[in-house]
């Protein structure tokens, strides 16, 4: 009978204790975005362009990431440049570099008044500070969570 309460009580502190492992071994590490890789002119109007960034995105987890939505306001030059959101669905593979696509609108009236320097700056081949702020709906290994995206980074135009 000493013998059953004993194992009654070591078997579930072994579960637990087992579970604990596995759910460290589970911890969301961030993905990291090292820059752009391309940027494209998807629409152009009289009053507004739209544009289309890819980001590169590495996720150094074991498990892949959907990023189920995006919204977001970018700045260059800590200039307001314009805002984007995503509802499509894009996938970061595990262990791997991703392409995050993000949908850029800027309507030209909101543009800043110095942006024709700052395409000139960029075109001499001077660095261009460009900012992304926002929110990131995410879902990974049946989890899901709001995270808040705050990018900022140095970019240096060059031809192809």
């Amino acid at each position: 009978m000493r013998l059953y309460k004993t194992l009654y009580t070591v078997i579930p502190l072994l579960i637990f204790v087992s579970g604990c492992s596995i759910f460290s071994s589970i911890l969301v590490k961030t993905p990291e975005i090292s820059g752009i890789d391309n940027i494209k002119i998807t629409e152009i109007s009289l009053y507004e362009a739209e544009f289309l960034i890819s980001l590169n995105v590495t996720n150094d987890n074991n498990f892949n990431i959907d990023v189920n939505r995006l919204k977001y306001n970018v700045y260059v030059n800590d200039e307001y440049l314009g805002a984007g959101s995503t509802v499509k669905s894009q996938t970061l593979v595990s262990n791997k570099i991703s392409q995050l696509s993000l949908p850029l609108k800027i309507k030209y009236l909101d543009l800043p008044s110095n942006v024709v320097d700052i395409l000139k700056n960029a075109f001499k081949g001077n660095k261009i500070k460009y900012k992304v702020e926002g929110e990131a709906d995410v879902e990974a290994v049946g989890y899901d969570a709001s995270i808040p995206l705050d990018i900022e980074r140095e970019l240096i135009a060059t031809r192809n």
